[in-house]
C-alpha cells in the first residue's frame, strides 16, 4: 500500500475517541478490530490493512462507532480516485456497532 490515495484524518478519530473517554481497547473491541488497527487509523498508517478498501471499511466502522461525518475524516489525495476508494458503498448497516 506504497502508493496510497486516501488519507483518514486519524487526527479528528483519536481527538473525537478521546473526547468520549473511550480506550483504544474499548474501541478496538466495539469495532471488531484489534488495537493495532485503531492506532494505525489515528496516525493514518497502513500497519494492520492489507490494502485501501480493507483500510477504509475498517475507518468506517470506527468512524460510525465514533458518530462522526465519514466526509471529514476520509480524504482522497487524487482528483481521479473513484467514489469506490472513499465511500466503498458501505450501509451503516455493514459497519454500525451495537452500543
Amino acid at each position: 500500500m506504497k502508493d496510497s490515495t486516501v488519507h483518514i484524518d486519524g487526527k479528528a478519530l483519536s481527538t473525537a475517541r478521546e473526547k468520549a473517554k473511550i480506550s483504544v481497547s474499548d474501541a478496538a473491541s466495539a469495532c471488531s478490530l484489534s488495537s493495532q488497527q485503531i492506532l494505525s487509523l489515528e496516525t493514518n498508517s497502513d500497519t494492520g490493512f492489507f490494502n485501501n478498501k480493507f483500510k477504509i471499511l475498517c475507518a468506517r466502522k470506527y468512524i460510525n462507532f465514533l458518530k462522526i461525518n465519514p466526509t471529514d475524516i476520509i480524504l482522497s489525495n487524487n482528483n481521479n480516485s473513484t467514489s469506490e476508494e472513499t465511500d466503498l458503498n458501505v450501509s451503516d448497516e455493514e459497519t454500525s456497532v451495537e452500543s
